[in-house]
């Protein structure tokens, strides 16, 4: 199964695509097995989540991933490369800010860490970790 968005200027806005795909009757979920989804902003790939399980709430604009889940985000302008592991994530695709509560690990650039819970805002490039943080922080001058 694959599907894709366009935002109001014709531009790729998301792209979803999955093993298998199937929709229970009178329910706005979609239900995925490994889906990949990839988010993108004026036609340019930001972010990718691929897992073993996921949803998708029509009525919201969510989308759910479980078993495994790594969101990745491309290096773009000043922005490192990042990636999160964990095996729940919620995404809301109007806002583009993912979040869990489950425990996570995480690199940006040669930053590396764990946590329980997150917020990730993309707009702000701002992640908020919740709680029970290990990191290394490097923070490069130019």
């Amino acid at each position: 199964m694959q599907g894709q968005r366009f935002d109001q200027n014709g531009q790729l806005k998301e792209r979803l695509s999955a093993q298998a795909a199937w929709q229970l009757p009178d329910s706005n979920e979609l239900h995925f097995r490994q889906p990949e989804a990839d988010i993108y902003r004026d036609g340019v790939p930001i972010y990718r989540v691929v897992a073993g399980q996921g949803r998708y709430d029509t009525g919201h604009k969510h989308l759910f991933f479980d078993d495994d889940v790594v969101l990745t985000q491309n290096a773009v302008g000043s922005r490192l490369a990042g990636r999160v592991e964990t095996r729940q994530l919620q995404i809301d695709t109007g806002s583009q800010i993912a979040r869990t509560q489950a425990p996570v690990k995480f690199q940006y650039g040669l930053s590396h860490g764990s946590a329980v819970g997150f917020v990730y805002d993309h707009d702000q490039n701002f992640l908020n970790l919740h709680s029970r943080v290990k990191a290394v922080i490097y923070d490069p001058k130019p």
